[in-house]
């Protein structure tokens, strides 16, 4: 089963390795490679061959040992692991906020099992400006490895029991399955679907079965020429041509994926033009270093991102680009080659005792950082507190995105204010934004002993026939949630409703024109059931994290009120809302709330802090102390109700 010569050493693979590399550092260095990060990919799909060749070798002379296999990915994984973790630690000691270093001390507990996949699968999106504040957010892809590395080995030890001739085909049945359930996935569960083993095992499988493939498959020099150069294509073309919203893995991950198996294929029985282009000495050497690249590469340019305000000039990507290289270099030689080579701990004892030692400290060290709350003695009193606005969020919703449609479609609301016996004296329709409102709104209805319930859905904004394209998708079921919000007011006889939402934001690629039809249409709707409409405007919103901000204005001792965006910007965006809302308006129903005097600070700028405390958890949602610091601009509605 296993191709010839199989411990023939392929100095091509180790050419299709720095392609893969240089694609995912460039993608995350933001130079114009939007689909770089298919690197990861390829490097499965090496993996799965490399692996699998082996086994296969040692199989079919009866030496395969599960044992001396786990050493063999011991010594080529945990050493320049471990190192690189380390210092990523240290050095985030220095610049990180508390919240942030003890989320760190969370990734290095997950990294430490081997479940980093599944843990930045809750806690962080791949294509997400926050993926900075993760420093070892590309552990995912080690750890996908990893199980895979437990998992397989063994299953080929069965099937070959059974029969060596089982191999290739159980190996490509579980690899289909695997493929199927990625491409249903890549629409349904689009975060598990990338992170997850069984969605990637087909493109380590994919390899698998490339190092099964009999020799007499490619006779023809000219049919290998050609497969290879249609890789080479593939996988450059998805590189280029990819991006953040591409479905990835799935049906598109078949062009990278393909394409590297097919260089791989291509070489079995002797170079390419492709191949002897990837053999050059300066492509070979970077997929010599490529793991050590890969373990360097993110921390460092997280870490020159991580105050995101503050843009990363060429010169200072041009010497983190040498820096990642030198530390590479060095890894590579004084850590990786001396443990894979058995200068340090020569005995299987010793590694797997290190291997031991190592995880128990990693394991120590992050524990020691959650339960330390992440060291905040490290940074200023102010700083620490103006950062706590990240987490400064009353949710009353039940889950993160908000009502679901089944629950609108039974009229199952967040519930606000006093028991639900009472009739609904409120209604609040929006999105993340009325969301973030909700904690004064419940406060003055409990106040005024009202009953209030909550149509909230993230990227949901309160409109009809109105067709809402979002990034995560949730936005595809706004038609539905609207026409239930719709029904269930007239039902239920609403006579007061606020609007709330992120008008301006980018709540369409259509523009104002979408918005002012799909409000035209909602307000039409409402007026026939009798309900007395308010509109909240958009609160300011940043290009930034406003406590992040605030934080490190503290640090670098600069003034708090220069923060804020110049009021007169603000108030041009209010003149174009109202606008908005007037021309769509016709029937002159709606009341719209005056935010402006909530947001007036010092120096003409717009306010994001109050005593010490952050108005905002992001850019553009206000936190809880936010939420109350609105609480007088809702009174008035409240005793409109009393009346």
């Amino acid at each position: 089963m296993a191709s010839a010569n199989p411990s023939y050493y392929r100095p091509d693979i180790d050419g299709l390795r720095a392609v893969a590399i240089l694609a995912v550092i460039f993608f995350h260095a933001d130079v114009g490679l939007s689909g770089g990060y298919v690197g990861v990919d390829v490097f499965f799909v090496i993996s799965g061959f490399l692996i699998t060749r082996i086994i296969l070798k040692e199989m079919d002379a009866g030496e395969f040992s599960l044992v001396r296999f786990l050493e063999r990915r011991v010594r080529r994984i945990l050493p320049a692991m471990v190192c690189v973790v380390l210092v990523t630690i240290l050095a985030c000691g220095v610049r990180m906020l508390p919240i942030d270093y003890e989320n760190l001390g969370r990734s290095v507990i997950a990294q430490s099992l081997l479940v980093a996949n599944y843990w930045f699968y809750l806690v962080s999106g791949y294509f997400s400006p926050a993926a900075v504040q993760q420093p070892l957010l590309h552990t995912w892809s080690l750890a996908v490895e990893e199980q895979f590395y437990l998992i397989f080995p063994i299953l080929l030890a069965f099937i070959s029991r059974i029969g060596i001739g089982f191999v290739r085909p159980t190996t490509a049945v579980i690899g289909i399955g695997s493929f199927v359930l990625s491409v249903a996935w890549s629409f349904s569960h689009a975060w598990a679907n990338f992170y997850f083993l069984p969605t990637r095992a087909w493109e380590m499988l994919l390899g698998a079965l490339v190092a099964t493939i009999p020799l007499s498959v490619f006779v023809s020099q000219k049919g290998r020429e050609v497969v290879a150069g249609l890789g080479l294509v593939s996988i450059l073309a998805a590189t280029f041509c990819f991006g953040s919203e591409t479905r990835m893995p799935g049906l598109a991950a078949l062009l990278p994926c393909g394409g590297a198996a097919c260089i791989i294929a291509s070489g079995l029985s002797g170079q390419t033009i492709v191949g002897r282009l990837l053999s050059l000495r300066p492509l070979v050497f970077i997929g010599l270093i490529s793991y050590s690249l890969y373990l360097w590469h993110w921390p460092l340019i997280a870490l020159a991102k991580y105050w995101e305000f503050v843009p990363v000039t060429q010169f200072t990507w041009l010497g983190l680009l040498i820096l990642c290289f030198a530390l590479s270099i060095l890894s590579w030689k004084f850590v990786e080659l001396p443990f894979r080579q058995r200068r340090y701990l020569p005995a299987r004892r010793q590694v797997f005792g290190f291997a031991a030692v190592a995880t128990l400290t990693l394991l120590a060290t992050g524990i020691g950082l959650v339960v330390s709350n992440g060291l905040p003695e490290r940074v200023p009193f102010a700083a620490r507190q103006f950062s706590e606005g990240i987490n400064d969020q009353v949710s009353l919703t039940p889950r993160a995105e908000g009502v679901t449609l089944q629950e609108a479609s039974e009229g199952k609301w967040v519930e606000l204010g006093v028991a639900p016996m009472q009739p609904i004296h409120l209604m609040v329709w929006g999105d993340s934004h009325a969301m973030a409102v909700l904690p004064a709104i419940d406060a003055l209805c409990r106040e005024h002993q009202l009953r209030g319930v909550a149509a909230v859905r993230a990227a949901t904004p309160p409109l009809i026939d109105f067709n809402h394209t979002h990034p995560d998708g949730l936005g595809a079921e706004a038609i539905p949630f609207g026409e239930a919000v719709i029904r269930f007011s007239k039902d239920h006889k609403i006579r007061h409703m606020i609007l709330v939402a992120n008008w301006l934001g980018s709540i369409h690629p259509k523009g104002d024109a979408a918005v002012m039809h799909g409000l035209k249409s909602t307000l039409s709707a409402l007026e026939k059931s009798g309900c007395r409409l308010w509109i909240m405007p958009s609160v300011p919103t940043y290009n930034w994290q406003v406590p992040r901000m605030l934080a490190y204005s503290i640090i670098k001792g600069k003034a708090v009120s220069e923060i804020g965006m110049p009021f007169d910007d603000y108030q041009n965006v209010q003149t174009r809302q109202r606008k908005l809302f007037s021309d769509a308006d016709v029937h002159r129903v709606l009341s719209i709330l005056d935010t402006l005097p909530f947001f007036k600070g010092f120096d003409e700028r717009c306010l994001v802090q109050a005593g010490g405390w952050s108005l905002y958890r992001d850019h553009h949602h206000l936190s809880a102390r936010g939420s109350q610091h609105l609480k007088p601009l809702f009174e008035p509605i409240f005793a409109s109700i009393a009346r």
